[in-house]
Protein backbone atom coordinates (compact mmCIF):
# COMPACT_ATOMS: atom_id res chain seq x y z
CA UNK A 1 0.00 0.00 0.00
CA UNK A 2 1.37 3.03 -1.19
CA UNK A 3 1.68 6.27 2.05
CA UNK A 4 -0.32 8.36 -0.21
CA UNK A 5 -3.29 5.78 -0.45
CA UNK A 6 -3.36 5.30 2.88
CA UNK A 7 -3.64 9.16 3.82
CA UNK A 8 -4.78 10.76 1.12
CA UNK A 9 -4.96 14.23 3.04
CA UNK A 10 -1.58 13.83 4.65
CA UNK A 11 -0.05 16.41 2.33
CA UNK A 12 -2.83 18.97 3.18
CA UNK A 13 -2.20 18.95 6.49
CA UNK A 14 -1.16 22.46 8.33
CA UNK A 15 1.93 22.35 11.18
CA UNK A 16 4.12 24.70 12.58
CA UNK A 17 7.48 24.96 10.88
CA UNK A 18 10.48 27.55 12.19
CA UNK A 19 13.71 29.12 10.60
CA UNK A 20 16.77 27.47 12.25
CA UNK A 21 17.67 30.53 14.39
CA UNK A 22 14.43 30.62 16.46
CA UNK A 23 15.57 30.44 20.16
CA UNK A 24 14.40 26.88 21.22
CA UNK A 25 12.66 28.33 23.78
CA UNK A 26 10.11 29.66 21.03
CA UNK A 27 10.01 25.87 19.31
CA UNK A 28 9.83 24.38 22.58
CA UNK A 29 7.05 26.35 23.64
CA UNK A 30 4.95 25.43 20.30
CA UNK A 31 6.00 21.65 21.18
CA UNK A 32 4.07 22.32 24.50
CA UNK A 33 1.00 24.35 23.48
CA UNK A 34 0.71 22.42 20.25
CA UNK A 35 0.59 19.15 21.17
CA UNK A 36 2.47 17.95 18.19
CA UNK A 37 5.65 15.20 18.60
CA UNK A 38 8.07 17.21 16.54
CA UNK A 39 8.68 20.66 15.08
CA UNK A 40 10.18 20.64 11.67
CA UNK A 41 12.42 23.53 10.93
CA UNK A 42 12.28 25.57 7.50
CA UNK A 43 14.55 24.67 5.05
CA UNK A 44 14.65 23.17 1.13
CA UNK A 45 17.99 21.63 1.07
CA UNK A 46 19.64 18.60 3.07
CA UNK A 47 17.87 16.40 5.11
CA UNK A 48 15.29 17.34 6.89
CA UNK A 49 15.39 18.45 10.73
CA UNK A 50 13.03 18.89 13.59
CA UNK A 51 13.28 19.70 17.32
CA UNK A 52 11.80 16.68 19.30
CA UNK A 53 10.50 17.30 22.88
CA UNK A 54 11.34 13.87 24.08
CA UNK A 55 15.02 13.80 22.97
CA UNK A 56 16.00 17.63 23.99
CA UNK A 57 15.40 16.90 27.61
CA UNK A 58 18.40 14.65 27.37
CA UNK A 59 19.77 17.72 26.31
CA UNK A 60 19.04 19.24 30.10
CA UNK A 61 20.65 16.27 31.18
CA UNK A 62 23.71 17.15 30.25
CA UNK A 63 23.64 20.91 30.97
CA UNK A 64 25.78 22.18 34.08
CA UNK A 65 24.09 24.58 36.33
CA UNK A 66 23.23 27.65 35.38
CA UNK A 67 23.00 26.38 31.83
CA UNK A 68 19.19 26.24 31.38
CA UNK A 69 18.43 29.85 30.65
CA UNK A 70 21.49 30.25 27.66
CA UNK A 71 20.48 27.04 26.32
CA UNK A 72 16.35 27.90 25.43
CA UNK A 73 18.05 31.18 23.87
CA UNK A 74 20.16 29.17 21.80
CA UNK A 75 19.23 28.89 18.35
CA UNK A 76 17.41 26.02 17.50
CA UNK A 77 18.88 24.78 14.40
CA UNK A 78 21.68 23.82 17.34
CA UNK A 79 19.35 21.64 18.90
CA UNK A 80 17.61 20.28 16.06
CA UNK A 81 18.34 16.32 14.99
CA UNK A 82 17.33 14.01 11.55
CA UNK A 83 13.88 14.00 11.08
CA UNK A 84 13.27 10.43 8.61
CA UNK A 85 11.33 10.81 5.58
CA UNK A 86 9.64 9.19 2.73
CA UNK A 87 7.79 9.81 -0.29
CA UNK A 88 4.48 10.05 -0.61
CA UNK A 89 4.32 7.47 -3.25
CA UNK A 90 7.00 4.81 -1.26
CA UNK A 91 5.08 1.60 0.51
CA UNK A 92 3.50 2.04 3.99
CA UNK A 93 6.75 -0.84 5.08
CA UNK A 94 8.47 2.22 4.19
CA UNK A 95 7.01 4.06 7.18
CA UNK A 96 7.26 1.68 9.50
CA UNK A 97 10.90 1.16 8.73
CA UNK A 98 11.80 5.00 8.93
CA UNK A 99 9.36 5.02 12.45
CA UNK A 100 11.64 1.75 13.76
CA UNK A 101 15.42 3.16 12.46
CA UNK A 102 14.88 6.25 14.77
CA UNK A 103 12.71 4.53 17.45
CA UNK A 104 10.36 7.42 17.07
CA UNK A 105 6.57 7.72 15.36
CA UNK A 106 7.16 10.54 13.57
CA UNK A 107 8.57 11.20 9.97
CA UNK A 108 8.42 13.51 6.81
CA UNK A 109 6.41 13.01 3.98
CA UNK A 110 7.74 13.81 1.06
CA UNK A 111 5.13 14.80 -2.18
CA UNK A 112 6.29 15.40 -5.77
CA UNK A 113 7.19 19.26 -5.05
CA UNK A 114 9.86 21.18 -3.28
CA UNK A 115 7.06 22.62 -0.93
CA UNK A 116 5.21 19.74 -0.81
CA UNK A 117 5.86 18.30 2.86
CA UNK A 118 4.11 17.23 5.91
CA UNK A 119 4.63 14.92 9.15
CA UNK A 120 2.86 11.64 9.89
CA UNK A 121 2.72 10.34 12.86
CA UNK A 122 2.16 6.96 14.80
CA UNK A 123 -1.82 8.23 15.38
CA UNK A 124 -1.92 8.24 11.89
CA UNK A 125 -1.14 4.77 11.21
CA UNK A 126 -3.48 3.49 13.99
CA UNK A 127 -6.69 5.31 12.23
CA UNK A 128 -5.41 2.17 9.48
CA UNK A 129 -6.90 -0.10 12.31
CA UNK A 130 -10.01 1.02 11.94
CA UNK A 131 -10.06 0.52 7.74
CA UNK A 132 -9.01 -3.10 8.75
CA UNK A 133 -6.12 -1.96 6.56
CA UNK A 134 -3.87 -3.41 9.03
CA UNK A 135 -4.14 -6.25 11.11
CA UNK A 136 -2.23 -8.08 13.99
CA UNK A 137 -2.49 -11.66 14.85
CA UNK A 138 -0.88 -10.91 18.18
CA UNK A 139 -2.86 -10.30 21.44
CA UNK A 140 -3.15 -6.99 23.17
CA UNK A 141 -1.56 -8.64 26.17
CA UNK A 142 1.67 -9.78 24.10
CA UNK A 143 2.54 -6.42 23.10
CA UNK A 144 2.08 -4.97 26.49
CA UNK A 145 5.43 -3.60 28.42
CA UNK A 146 5.63 -4.03 32.09
CA UNK A 147 4.69 -1.51 34.04
CA UNK A 148 7.50 1.05 35.53
CA UNK A 149 7.02 2.79 39.06
CA UNK A 150 8.90 5.11 41.01
CA UNK A 151 8.44 6.81 43.95
CA UNK A 152 6.46 10.34 43.93
CA UNK A 153 9.56 11.72 45.63
CA UNK A 154 11.68 10.95 43.05
CA UNK A 155 13.53 13.65 41.06
CA UNK A 156 12.62 14.74 37.72
CA UNK A 157 15.59 14.65 36.67
CA UNK A 158 15.99 10.78 37.86
CA UNK A 159 12.81 10.25 35.87
CA UNK A 160 14.33 11.41 32.80
CA UNK A 161 17.01 9.14 33.19
CA UNK A 162 14.73 6.32 33.84
CA UNK A 163 13.06 7.50 31.15
CA UNK A 164 16.10 7.43 28.38
CA UNK A 165 17.96 3.87 30.20
CA UNK A 166 14.65 1.66 29.96
CA UNK A 167 13.57 3.70 26.09
CA UNK A 168 9.65 4.37 27.90
CA UNK A 169 8.12 8.01 28.00
CA UNK A 170 5.78 7.26 30.95
CA UNK A 171 6.73 6.81 34.77
CA UNK A 172 3.78 5.55 37.00
CA UNK A 173 3.27 6.57 40.34
CA UNK A 174 1.41 5.73 43.38
CA UNK A 175 -2.45 4.46 42.89
CA UNK A 176 -1.97 3.77 38.86
CA UNK A 177 -1.59 7.47 38.15
CA UNK A 178 1.59 8.56 35.53
CA UNK A 179 3.09 11.35 34.73
CA UNK A 180 5.18 11.20 30.74
CA UNK A 181 7.99 13.39 29.52
CA UNK A 182 5.13 16.06 28.41
CA UNK A 183 4.47 16.27 32.09
CA UNK A 184 7.88 17.27 32.44
CA UNK A 185 7.78 19.75 29.19
CA UNK A 186 4.82 21.65 30.94
CA UNK A 187 6.29 21.94 34.04
CA UNK A 188 9.94 22.72 32.92
CA UNK A 189 8.94 24.97 30.60
CA UNK A 190 5.91 26.79 32.53
CA UNK A 191 5.95 30.41 32.96
CA UNK A 192 6.57 29.43 36.68
CA UNK A 193 9.33 28.09 36.27
CA UNK A 194 11.10 30.58 33.76
CA UNK A 195 10.74 33.55 35.96
CA UNK A 196 12.36 31.33 38.62
CA UNK A 197 15.41 30.90 36.53
CA UNK A 198 14.80 34.43 35.25
CA UNK A 199 15.38 35.67 38.90
CA UNK A 200 17.77 32.80 39.76
CA UNK A 201 20.16 31.46 36.81
CA UNK A 202 21.45 28.78 39.07
CA UNK A 203 18.12 27.30 39.40
CA UNK A 204 17.87 23.45 39.24
CA UNK A 205 14.71 23.13 37.26
CA UNK A 206 15.24 19.51 37.15
CA UNK A 207 15.11 18.81 41.30
CA UNK A 208 11.23 19.14 41.76
CA UNK A 209 9.64 15.69 42.70
CA UNK A 210 8.08 13.94 40.02
CA UNK A 211 5.03 13.65 42.25
CA UNK A 212 4.62 17.54 41.70
CA UNK A 213 4.06 17.06 38.09
CA UNK A 214 0.60 17.17 36.28
CA UNK A 215 -0.88 12.95 36.42
CA UNK A 216 -2.88 11.24 33.85
CA UNK A 217 -4.73 7.92 34.51
CA UNK A 218 -4.38 5.04 32.33
CA UNK A 219 -7.54 3.41 30.18
CA UNK A 220 -7.97 -0.11 31.86
CA UNK A 221 -9.55 -2.52 28.76
CA UNK A 222 -10.24 -6.03 29.55
CA UNK A 223 -7.43 -9.05 28.52
CA UNK A 224 -8.68 -9.91 24.67
CA UNK A 225 -9.72 -6.64 23.80
CA UNK A 226 -9.40 -6.54 19.66
CA UNK A 227 -6.16 -4.67 18.18
CA UNK A 228 -9.17 -2.40 16.40
CA UNK A 229 -10.78 -1.29 19.76
CA UNK A 230 -7.61 -0.21 21.50
CA UNK A 231 -6.63 1.14 18.20
CA UNK A 232 -9.67 3.58 18.40
CA UNK A 233 -8.76 4.80 22.17
CA UNK A 234 -5.39 5.90 21.15
CA UNK A 235 -5.40 7.69 18.31
CA UNK A 236 -3.90 11.03 18.13
CA UNK A 237 -0.94 13.12 19.14
CA UNK A 238 -1.81 12.22 23.11
CA UNK A 239 0.20 10.19 25.70
CA UNK A 240 -2.38 8.19 26.72
CA UNK A 241 -2.28 4.49 27.34
CA UNK A 242 -3.89 1.10 27.88
CA UNK A 243 -3.72 -1.02 30.83
CA UNK A 244 -4.42 -4.36 30.19
CA UNK A 245 -4.12 -7.77 32.55
CA UNK A 246 -1.15 -5.79 34.36
CA UNK A 247 0.53 -4.14 31.19
CA UNK A 248 0.84 -0.86 29.64
CA UNK A 249 -0.42 -0.56 25.74
CA UNK A 250 0.85 2.50 24.06
CA UNK A 251 0.61 3.59 20.22
CA UNK A 252 3.88 2.10 19.74
CA UNK A 253 3.15 -1.55 20.64
CA UNK A 254 -0.03 -1.93 19.15
CA UNK A 255 1.64 -0.77 15.67
CA UNK A 256 5.72 -1.56 15.93
CA UNK A 257 6.27 -4.26 18.16
CA UNK A 258 3.39 -6.27 16.02
CA UNK A 259 5.45 -5.34 12.59
CA UNK A 260 8.93 -5.91 13.90
CA UNK A 261 7.84 -9.47 15.18
CA UNK A 262 6.22 -10.43 11.33
CA UNK A 263 2.40 -10.41 13.22
CA UNK A 264 1.75 -7.51 11.37
CA UNK A 265 -0.49 -7.80 8.06
CA UNK A 266 -0.99 -5.05 5.64
CA UNK A 267 -3.99 -4.83 3.05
Amino acid sequence: MKIRTAFPHILGRKYPVVKPEYPVLTVLYLLRMQDVAAVPLLGRTGEPRALFGFSSLSRLLALPPGRFAAFLAEPCGNASEKLESVGADDDLESLLEAFEDRRLGVACIKGDGPDERSLVTLGDVLELFSKNWLRASATLEEVASPVFSVPTDTTIRKGIEEMFSRRIRRLFLAKGSYVSDRSIMDRVFSPLVLDSVAADPATDVLAAPLGSLRKDAPLRVRPGTAFKAAAAKLRGEGLQCLLVDGGVVTQWDLVMKPWMSGSLSIR
